[in-house]
């Protein structure tokens, strides 16, 4: 998780924006406060491999196949399932998996409050709005989405949160703002350094300064020859938009889809609901 803070500043008829810092979650502790389905995956290995029934279903069920094309196998496969389906039935029906599931959720929603937290700050520095990027712009391609919902709601408990679609914002240059020309991916072994001041904020040990250690991504815009990190240049494009919408303007034209992109990503929305 990477963010971007800023401070939106009226002086009379003028309109500043000021730049706070750019911080970093590690995934290790964005994934341990967002799915607890990790730590329910090893405990149910751990414990089924000590149980011999299930052991002797999982057995019986090996090499038959759900294939309706071929009647004997299809048999064959019925037949093992139904062997073995009171062994599967009852390793689901578990009552101490049901109360680890529950417990592991708690933990979960704790962990994500702490974070999200943090990333608030106290009275001195809180954060007045969030504004967070849905990360479903793709459909059905490339690499699958991360979970956000537990994130947004966590953030929606304790401050104002916006959900805004992230079309465009990986792939668009925030410097010309040219609809038309996408930056492309490289590979740097020294990232340039962009600058995000920032104002005293706090140390946190669940979130640090700047670039992830071994991200060496960095988008180059062919048009302006600006190099941005990958991560900064959704974050200064994302900021854009949320700048747009708290001063009620419409959404940077830069950052708007076609209609022939806009149909192309409906059709792919349809797809992979399918």
């Amino acid at each position: 998780m990477s963010i971007l803070r800023a401070r939106l500043c009226r002086k009379g008829k003028n309109v500043e924006l000021e730049l706070l810092g750019w911080t970093t979650v590690p995934a290790k502790v964005y994934h341990e406060a967002m799915s607890s389905y990790v730590e329910l995956q090893k405990y149910d290995k751990e414990r089924r491999k000590k149980k011999e029934e299930y052991q002797r279903a999982i057995e019986i069920c090996k090499g038959t196949r759900k294939n309706t094309c071929h009647l004997t196998q299809y048999e064959e496969y019925c037949r093992a399932s139904l062997n073995a389906a009171t062994s599967f039935m009852h390793e689901q029906g578990q009552v101490h998996r049901n109360k680890l599931k529950f417990r592991l959720r708690v933990e979960s929603r704790k962990n994500m409050d702490a974070l999200v937290k943090e990333i608030c700050g106290s009275r001195k520095n809180k954060i007045d709005a969030v504004f967070f990027g849905q990360g479903n712009v793709n459909g059905a391609r490339g690499s699958p989405c991360v979970g956000s919902k537990k994130a947004m709601r966590a953030f929606a408990r304790r401050v104002q949160t916006c959900a805004i679609s992230e079309w465009g914002t990986s792939s668009r240059c925030f410097s010309c703002q040219e609809r038309d020309t996408k930056v492309r991916r490289r590979d740097l072994e020294q990232l340039p350094t962009i600058e995000t001041q920032f104002s005293g904020l706090p140390t946190s040990s669940l979130m640090r300064k700047g670039v992830h250690a071994d991200d060496k991504r960095c988008e180059h815009c062919s048009k302006c020859s600006m190099c941005v990190p990958h991560d900064l240049i959704s974050l200064f494009n994302m900021l854009s938009i949320a700048t747009a919408i708290l001063l009620e303007y419409p959404r940077p034209e830069y950052l708007c889809p076609s209609k022939a992109e806009k149909k192309q990503e409906e059709e792919l929305t349809v797809k992979a609901e399918y």
